[in-house]
């Protein structure tokens, strides 16, 4: 990126750009394995603060999308464990309005999550994009995630991280509750409305 812009801008005034030492240049982008577990991946579609998405493909020659966390010494056991927690969790949730989760694995200093591949793209994406929806709009998407969302609290699950990001609107009209990470379990024992409210 720095590059691009340094010579951006000394074509703008005439110069050839300076030359960068061997410590300046910055790493090739790495690119995504030609395989990973039990998947073919095709192509990177979108990354995260924590991990980069992929399109794949699976033995049923099905498209799902990938999720590939970096697993370093700093953060081997948290991450895995969040993940690998999530990949148990959401199997659980079965509707039409909740995104489908295949598996979850680690291998190769990756842990991996993939999932169904929507083709569309999220709330905030379009409403970035064509501003804000008028009631008759509004009213269908938010009845569809009041059902996923009954569907996994029907489950003892709470999503806790409801937002335009996490929300897709696949091409036809379906709309997806997505990325469960900041979810939790239902405290055994409690009341559900007061475990709602426990971290």
């Amino acid at each position: 990126r720095t590059r691009h812009v340094l010579g951006r801008d000394a074509d703008a005034v005439g110069l050839e750009p300076p030359l960068q030492t061997e410590a300046q240049v910055p790493p090739a982008p790495a690119l995504p394995p030609a395989t990973w577990g039990s998947l073919t991946v095709l192509e990177q579609v979108g990354r995260g603060g924590f991990a980069k998405v992929y399109r794949a493909r699976d033995g049923l020659s099905r498209d799902v999308a990938l999720k590939l966390f970096p697993v370093t010494p700093e953060n081997s056991t948290a991450l895995s464990s969040r993940v690998l927690r999530e990949g148990s969790l959401l199997p659980k949730v079965r509707h039409r309005n909740f995104v489908v989760v295949h598996g979850v694995e680690r291998s190769d200093e990756l842990v991996g999550l993939w999932l169904e591949f929507i083709n569309g793209r999220t709330m905030e994406d379009e409403l970035r994009a064509r501003g804000p929806l008028s009631a008759e709009e509004a009213t269908p998407i938010g009845v569809d995630l009041c059902q996923a969302l009954a569907a996994v609290h029907g489950r003892g699950l709470v999503h806790r991280d409801i937002k335009a990001q996490n929300v897709m609107r696949e091409e036809g009209g379906r709309t997806v509750l997505m990325d469960f990470g900041a979810g939790t379990e239902l405290a055994t024992g409690l009341d559900p409305e007061l475990a709602r409210l426990i971290e």
